[in-house]
C-alpha cells in the first residue's frame, strides 16, 4: 500500500460480530505502529535464536551451532512481547514475537509495540503474502542476497490496521488454531508410532512362515499418550484391541462378538474359554471370577480405562 493511502478506511471480508459494525481498519505506518528497541550491553543475559518453526527461542535449545561473538556488548536486548526479523531475510517474511527474555545476534532488528499495537496480532500479520511483498519492495540492495530491510525502511511501509480490541481477538483466535493444531499434529505422531506395531505384524508370516521372531528393539510397549491431556475426561479415543490366534480360533474368528449401539460386546456364546478366565483375573483384578466368565476382552479393557483413565493394551490369553 502507498502512503498516498494512509487515511483511507479498509473492512476486511471477514469479521468476528461484535466487530461487524465497527469503523473499518485504518492504514497506518508501521513507524506508528513500533519504535526500534536499540538497547545493548545486556551481556548478562541469555542468547536466543529466531527460528522458522519456534519462533524466538534459547540458542541451545535451537539445534544450531553457537557461532555468537565472545563479545556481546553489540548484541541487542528483546523483552516479551518485542517482535524481532532478521534484517537481512524480512523480504522472506523471517520474523518472531519473542515471549522470553534475552540476546539477538546484530543482523536482527528489535520492534518494540506502541501503545495501540498487539504484537501477537502483528506477528501473525507480518506472515501475510501482502506485507511480505511489501517488505520485499522497501528492502534495500541490488541482488538477494544482499537485500536488507533497515527499521528507517520499515517504519515507512503502510498498512491496514484494526483497532487494539479487534487486533487481541485476531491473535487470540489464531493462536487458538496453532494450539490445536499442536495437539492434531501430535495425535497424528502417536498414530504413526501406533501404527508400527499391526503394520509390521500384518506382514510377519509374509515369508511363509509363522512370523518374525521376536525382536526387543521393536517388541515392547510403547506410550502413546499425549503429554499434559487428561484421558480422565470426556472425549472420543481409538482403541486397539488385541487377540492371540488360538482365541480367535476359538471364538469362530469373531473374538470380540457383535458390536451394537448400547449393548455390551459378547463372545462367543458369551463365555471366555478356561485359559483366557485366569488371564481375566489377573490384568482385571476390579472383575470377579464369576463376572469373569462373561465379560469379553473389550470390556474389560473398558473396565481398566475408565478405573485409570488411560488406554492399556491387553493381549488374550497371554
Amino acid at each position: 500500500m502507498k502512503p498516498a493511502a494512509a487515511k483511507q478506511s479498509l473492512t476486511p471480508r471477514l469479521r468476528f460480530p461484535e466487530f461487524r459494525k465497527a469503523p473499518g481498519w485504518e492504514n497506518k505506518s508501521l513507524g506508528e505502529l513500533f519504535s526500534q528497541r536499540e538497547e545493548t550491553g545486556f551481556t548478562d543475559l541469555r542468547l536466543l535464536s529466531l527460528t522458522d518453526a519456534d519462533g524466538i527461542i534459547p540458542q541451545e535449545d535451537s539445534g544450531r551451532k553457537n557461532n555468537a561473538s565472545a563479545d556481546r556488548s553489540k548484541y541487542p536486548r528483546v523483552v516479551t512481547d518485542d517482535i524481532a526479523y532478521n534484517t537481512m531475510r524480512m523480504w522472506e517474511g523471517r520474523s518472531a514475537r519473542a515471549t522470553l527474555e534475552g540476546l539477538v545476534s546484530p543482523a536482527y532488528t528489535v520492534c518494540k509495540p506502541n501503545d495501540g499495537t498487539d504484537s501477537l496480532f502483528f506477528a501473525y500479520y507480518f506472515k501475510t503474502q501482502q506485507l511480505i511483498e511489501e517488505f520485499a519492495r522497501y528492502s534495500q540492495g541490488l541482488v538477494k542476497d544482499t537485500l536488507n530491510l533497515k527499521f528507517e525502511a520499515f517504519a515507512r511501509i503502510v498498512t491496514a490496521t484494526a483497532s487494539l480490541p479487534e487486533q487481541r481477538k485476531i491473535a487470540s483466535c489464531l493462536a487458538s488454531l496453532d494450539d490445536l493444531i499442536a495437539v492434531q499434529a501430535a495425535k497424528l505422531e502417536a498414530l504413526k508410532t501406533h501404527k508400527k506395531g499391526p503394520h509390521a505384524a500384518a506382514f510377519s508370516g509374509a515369508g511363509g512362515g509363522r512370523g518374525m521372531s521376536f525382536d526387543p528393539a521393536i517388541h515392547h510397549r510403547r506410550s502413546i499418550r499425549l503429554k499434559g491431556h487428561d484421558y480422565a475426561g470426556g472425549g472420543v479415543y481409538f482403541v486397539t484391541a488385541c487377540a492371540h490366534r488360538e482365541f480367535i480360533a476359538w471364538a469362530g474368528r469373531n473374538p470380540f462378538g457383535a458390536l451394537g449401539a448400547g449393548s455390551s460386546p459378547a463372545v462367543g456364546a458369551g463365555r471366555l474359554p478356561p485359559s483366557a478366565t485366569c488371564v481375566s483375573q489377573e490384568r482385571a483384578t476390579c472383575v470377579s471370577q464369576e463376572r469373569a466368565t462373561c465379560v469379553s476382552p473389550v470390556r474389560i479393557m473398558a473396565e481398566e480405562w475408565r478405573r485409570c483413565g488411560e488406554i492399556r493394551d491387553d493381549v488374550f490369553p497371554g
